[in-house]
């Protein structure tokens, strides 16, 4: 007996082709600032929220601590952040913009905010709150289930 097995029609493909292609557009507009699509969850974090620590960081963009690491020791490089001691705890480093940071979290939001309406093209402002309603509970499912696995 064959099993037919599609994976094109699951769920799971389209929304992660759907990523894929939104992540590939959004590349493609952020590369002439030379910023990585992984850069944006902490730009905007730190724009919105101030300094934070690498492991705030790290909570807000879902990425283990070793990843935000990577990731941070090359927006440092490329000259995006600066990170100086915890007043508070000496284990802890801030993480904060650099002006060259601060610089470009204006374009980088419009890019993806641009990259985002394009992909929207045509859907009405219930579509959109719905796809996002339906998103937030997927992701919640998700996450749920990440904590139910770990008791």
């Amino acid at each position: 007996m064959k099993i037919r097995w599609d994976p094109s029609s699951s769920v799971a493909y389209q929304v992660n082709l759907a990523f894929r292609l939104l992540a590939q557009r959004n590349e493609e507009g952020l590369r002439p600032l030379q910023i990585g699509v992984a850069y944006i969850p902490v730009l905007a974090a730190i724009a919105n929220l101030g300094p934070r620590t690498q492991k705030e960081l790290a909570e807000i963009a879902h990425v283990d601590q070793s990843t935000m690491t990577l990731l941070l020791g090359r927006m440092e490089k490329a000259g995006f952040i600066v990170r100086s001691p915890s007043p508070r705890d000496g284990r802890a480093v801030i993480v904060d913009l650099s002006d060259e940071g601060k610089a470009r979290v204006p374009e980088s939001k419009a890019i993806v905010l641009g990259t985002v309406q394009r992909a929207l093209r045509g859907f009405s402002s219930i579509e959109t709150n719905t796809l996002r309603t339906l998103l937030q509970r997927f992701i919640t499912n998700l996450e749920t289930q990440e904590t139910e696995d770990e008791t």
